[in-house]
């Protein structure tokens, strides 16, 4: 069961899971339906023991391999070695369990980004690209599900404001590490940020390099300043 979050569920395509009691399931052990909150970046991300952690892994791994729109619940039970019934019983619907899915790829994608900033480099600027674009390629499925949720956002208010969280968050440590930590700068590289994401999910090998990001924003520097 969820807890410290809403999702809304979508009905327009949402499969109906078979109605279950808890008894049905027979009792678990305590540990198995015991949840927490904690924080990932302000992501809302929620610890799970068991079987729902199972369901949520296999929600992003689908989000990541066929999408929000096509993935079903018996694609979620094949990933997770689970059952339907399991999905109604700890996430009510398989939206809540996607949206919770959605919410927590928010908070990895953000501690990625985190990540990816240098400890005290004065040159920080291309190695910030250089590893965030390494991450882009040793953690794919991260990312393509985060862009998943960049998707759905528009339509599902929570996973919107969990993400304005996200980028509120990114555009502040990016804004820290411009010389006058000025709001503009980070807006600017916060955008850059979304950009290279999404070229880099599109077309990754003439996506650009660390190297030409910065030759770039230096061209495009020259030209603002007229």
């Amino acid at each position: 069961m969820l807890t410290g979050c809403s999702a809304p569920a979508l009905t327009d395509e949402a499969e109906t899971l078979p109605a279950l009691e808890p008894a049905a399931l027979g009792d678990p052990p305590p540990e198995a339906n015991r949840t927490f909150e904690t924080s990932v970046c302000g992501a809302g991300k929620i610890a799970y023991v068991g079987v729902p952690e199972d369901l949520l892994a296999a929600a992003k791994q689908c989000l990541s391999e066929r999408g929000y729109a096509r993935t079903t619940v018996r694609d979620i039970v094949a990933v997770s070695g689970s059952n339907l019934a399991a999905i109604n019983y700890h996430f009510r619907s398989k939206d809540a369990l996607l949206a919770q899915a959605m919410i927590e790829t928010t908070g990895d994608a953000v501690a990625e980004v985190l990540k990816a900033f240098p400890d005290d480099s004065q040159e920080w600027f291309e190695t910030f690209w250089a590893q965030l674009i390494e991450s882009f390629r040793a953690n794919p499925m991260v990312w393509r599900a985060n862009v998943e949720t960049l998707a759905q956002a528009p339509h599902l208010p929570d996973i919107r404001a969990r993400l304005a969280e996200g980028q509120a968050l990114a555009q502040r440590e990016l804004g820290r590490r411009l010389p006058h930590q000025d709001e503009a700068g980070a807006q600017v590289l916060l955008t850059l940020l979304i950009g290279l994401l999404v070229r880099w999910q599109i077309d990754p090998d003439n996506a650009p390099t660390a190297h030409d990001l910065a030759a770039g924003i230096r061209s495009v520097a020259d030209a603002a300043a007229g």
